[in-house]
């Protein structure tokens, strides 16, 4: 079942972000891709520091 007025909030050191999503967009995925993106550069500034610390 989907959420006529679908929203997601993201709360940052830049500021707080609401992203209103259409009719037909499941949140639970976007929320996945919003989390799979952070964990990716999260992990890319993890590998730079280790290889700076080498």
């Amino acid at each position: 079942m989907y959420d006529m007025n679908a929203e997601v909030q993201l709360w940052t050191k830049a500021g707080h972000l609401k992203i209103n999503l259409g009719k037909k967009v499941d949140v639970r995925t976007f929320d996945g891709l919003i989390a799979q993106a952070v964990a990716g550069v999260e992990k890319f500034f993890i590998t730079q520091y280790l290889q700076f610390l080498k």
